[in-house]
């Protein structure tokens, strides 16, 4: 039989993993990192948060997950109800690469032309 260490973490625990290893979950609140702590919750088996947090992250009950234990599926669906869908625009972003792409000495001597 193995021991599960779970990690319940608050508004004041310095999270000690990670890219924001020296940090607490207050500073990431306050540099607007709430996509973060919420892929750290659906994402890591061993971390969770107290209620105080996941309300404020707007995960409700019928999102949280039993720990130790993560949900990939359920964080995809919490994302696209909460946040938004994640799409590429392709078609805009290929015109604003044209757009902001320096302009070849051809190009300025057709533009002058008009053609």
């Amino acid at each position: 039989m193995s021991a599960v260490l779970l990690r319940k973490l608050t508004m004041k625990s310095i999270l000690k993993f990670g890219t924001y290893r020296v940090n607490t979950v207050e500073f990431l609140f306050g540099m607007r990192k709430e996509k973060d702590l919420i892929a750290m919750y659906f994402k890591l088996s061993n971390i969770t948060f107290v209620d105080e947090v996941l309300t404020k992250l707007g995960i409700t009950e019928e999102y949280r997950i039993e720990k130790p234990g993560k949900n990939l599926e359920l964080h995809h669906i919490f994302l696209s109800e909460k946040i938004g869908p994640k799409f590429k625009q392709h078609k805009q972003l290929l015109k604003m690469v044209k757009e902001t792409r320096p302009l070849t000495k051809a190009a300025l001597m057709t533009a002058n032309h008009g053609y």
